[in-house]
């Protein structure tokens, strides 16, 4: 596959006996014996925002893991009173089944998998310690033989202390899948083919956007990105004379300003947008998107010295985009139409007849 993303997905551990109480009580086993367990299918799995599908995930087992185990044995030592002989016992044993699959695992790669479903947004009210809501289906995986230790990327590769996803960017990528099938491990195809190659960005302009960035569309991790090479251009070329307006004041009674992403002349209305790169990922979009329904006044820039005629304004709807579609949003509606997939549109000669199906439907 061609300019896939990857990252590093590192696998830690609890880190207050409370949350070690709720890993061997209610989850019933540590994260990485979760995985261990299921390794070809991993399932369900933390990604970061922009990952897609197709990108690449290395697993990782903490360095530190073996660190906060034992400073929670430690401290279930100095309140051992404040246990049952029974629950100290089994945290204990628990503590030494960790501390022995860090000692195999810890600090080091020991398998590669594929995303094969896109993100979501997904909230659980359990102690989890990665504390993240973005979710994805994992699968394709395949052990390491001979895992990698940290220490031998770690100079231009160095693991994310403070979150659980480290990206894989560019020669970076390169650099650790040659160490991998340097240690004598069997790679699938899929690993060996795949290419983490950027866009040339500075390469883009008005005329070659849309070919360019045809297929690197859904690959943009940054949204500034997306806008700046992609919804820019087509927002301006679906405009009624070229022009964007960006970061548009909404004004509505008895609510504080909003800010919506962009505004656009379509069929002599004026249209709010707003750019995404994934609109699985917010869980509050609609209700974002209600606040620049209906409003009193839409502004041309962030400040309120000039306003689009009132008249003129598309009250009840506005058009939302991200890296996989174009839709449409209606207030009062809990649920996005699609206008059309992103992967449907290839030429420049097609967008006058995706403006005209706006018109239609707005």
């Amino acid at each position: 596959m061609r300019n896939v993303q990857s990252f590093i997905a590192n696998i830690s551990v609890p880190k207050t006996p409370e949350d070690l109480f709720w890993f061997m009580d209610e989850y019933g086993m540590y994260v990485l014996e979760n995985f261990l367990d299921s390794w070809d299918e991993p399932g369900n799995w933390t990604v970061p925002r922009w990952a897609k599908i197709g990108d690449i995930v290395f697993f990782t087992h903490a360095v530190t893991a073996g660190q906060y185990l034992k400073a929670i044995r430690n401290r279930l030592k100095e309140r051992k009173d404040s246990y049952t002989q029974e629950d100290f016992d089994r945290a204990m044993e628990f503590i030494s089944d960790g501390l022995e699959l860090h000692s195999e695992y810890g600090g080091k790669i020991f398998s590669v998998a594929r995303v094969t479903g896109a993100p979501e947004y997904q909230k659980y009210d359990e102690p989890f310690y990665w504390h993240s809501s973005i979710y994805a289906d994992i699968g394709d995986a395949f052990m390491l033989e001979n895992p990698v230790d940290v220490s031998e990327f770690k100079s231009f590769l160095p693991i994310a202390r403070q979150s659980s996803i480290t990206p894989v960017i560019g020669s970076n990528f390169d650099r650790l899948r040659e160490i991998i099938i340097s240690h004598g491990n069997k790679v699938p195809s899929w690993f060996t083919e795949a290419t983490a190659a950027p866009l040339p960005l500075s390469a883009i302009n008005s005329e070659n956007w849309l070919e360019l960035c045809y297929e690197y569309r859904n690959r943009f991790f940054l949204e500034e990105q997306f806008r700046k090479f992609y919804a820019d251009y087509l927002l301006r070329a679906l405009s009624d004379d070229g022009r964007l307006y960006s970061e548009c004041r909404i004004r509505k009674a008895g609510s504080p300003d909003s800010f919506a992403d962009n505004v656009i002349a379509l069929g002599g209305r004026y249209v709010v947008v707003e750019v995404k790169l994934n609109i699985k990922n917010d869980p509050s979009l609609t209700v974002q998107l209600t606040k620049y329904c209906n409003a009193d006044s839409i502004f041309t820039g962030r400040d309120s010295r000039k306003a689009f005629p009132a008249g003129k304004t598309q009250r009840d709807s506005l058009l939302v985009i991200d890296t996989e579609a174009l839709y449409l949003y209606r207030q009062g509606e809990e649920d996005l139409s699609l206008l059309l997939p992103l992967s449907d549109l290839k030429h420049k000669k097609e967008i006058p007849h995706l403006r005209e199906k706006i018109l239609r439907i707005i």
